[in-house]
């Protein structure tokens, strides 16, 4: 059915459900058709209506001004008309006939679908449609719960790895990159990473375990990634530092998540810059035995397997330590208010 297949197209769309709408506002010969969301917890903060106004002749949408406590009153999976929730506004400027289908909450959302007409009522055959369409109305707003989920825990993500300086690719079973973050990689691939990397997913490496690669211009760790579903999807993570070093900042986070001593903390911020265990001594002024001391301890406390898997630990453990007012704000779903509803005109 070509207006289930737009249903569940539509959360891809710009704006969400333009097809589903329009499609759906020709079946009934409505004036307009509309999709209401809403958080509960969030109100109106979190409001977006989307319509479409094919065969317009009726004044502005009404649903999408009604007050929240009037449509949460509705019962979800019951067609209404519009006499049996307009009581609370005033109709003056409203179409004069409307049905309404509250969807069953998902997540803490809520939607309504609606279809308005000024002349003429709708007819059983209708409300029925609407009453079919519930169920996949709720099917796809799941989908689209969870895919601005991780959509916007993977815009802010990559906000905390860029603030970070960490620069990462996403490589498949033959080493070869398929994503990479915003962050530009400081150098071009060598020519034999790409199997470097093969032979490092192939050996099927245990989650959490990480290799230290030294490439002609930068250091990177590599990690495996969770058995993919699909074989061509990416097996092999890789990070590396893209800005200056880790300083005095990080390594006070750093000691305070892993309750290490300040030199401890520095210890480990110098090997995550890229100093081997003798240099960073040298650095920090410790004998080579001291540090090697210290690296036991650090590991014990922080998990890790080794200098490459110390360098992984530092890097994840920093993409939390961002100023997130540093960040950008854009994490709200890319959805209209309903200040800004997309009428589409056939």
């Amino acid at each position: 059915m070509d207006l289930l297949a737009s249903l569940h197209r539509g959360g891809r769309r710009t704006p969400p459900w333009s097809d589903f709408l329009g499609q759906l506002a020709a079946c009934c010969a409505a004036d307009e058709a509309e999709l209401l969301i809403c958080h509960d917890e969030i109100g109106d903060a979190a409001r977006w209506a989307f319509s479409a106004a094919p065969r317009r002749e009726s004044g502005r949408p009404a649903l999408s001004t009604w007050p929240l406590e009037t449509l949460r009153n509705l019962r979800p999976g019951r067609v209404y008309s519009h006499e049996e929730f307009s009581d609370a506004r005033d109709g003056a400027h409203e179409p004069r006939h409307a049905r309404a289908v509250r969807v069953a909450k998902t997540e803490g959302w809520s939607a309504w679908l609606t279809v308005f007409r000024a002349t003429d009522d709708f007819s059983a055959a209708d409300s029925a449609l609407l009453s079919s369409l519930a169920p996949h109305v709720q099917i796809a707003l799941e989908n689209f719960a969870l895919l601005e989920r991780e959509r916007m825990r993977a815009t802010f993500m990559e906000h905390a790895l860029a603030s970070a300086g960490i620069s990462w690719r996403l490589h498949d079973r033959a080493g070869c990159v398929l994503a990479q973050g915003s962050v530009t990689w400081p150098c071009a691939p060598a020519a034999d990473e790409a199997h470097t990397l093969a032979q490092f997913g192939a050996n099927q490496p245990r989650r959490g375990d990480a290799k230290l690669f030294c490439g002609a211009d930068a250091e990177f760790a590599a990690l495996p990634l969770s058995a993919p579903a699909i074989a061509s999807t990416a097996r092999v993570g890789t990070l590396t530092r893209t800005h200056h070093p880790l300083g005095a900042n990080q390594a006070r986070y750093f000691e305070r998540k892993y309750s290490l001593s300040p030199k401890e903390a520095r210890l480990a911020i110098a090997v995550a810059n890229g100093k081997n265990l003798a240099e960073a001594a040298s650095e920090l002024g410790l004998t080579l035995e001291t540090a090697r001391n210290y690296s036991k301890r650090i590991y014990g406390k922080t998990g890790a397997r080794g200098l490459p898997d110390l360098v992984r630990i530092v890097l994840s453990s920093l993409v939390a330590h961002v100023d997130v007012d540093c960040l950008s704000t854009n994490f709200s779903p890319s959805m209209q208010s309903e200040n800004a509803i997309e009428e589409l005109e056939a």
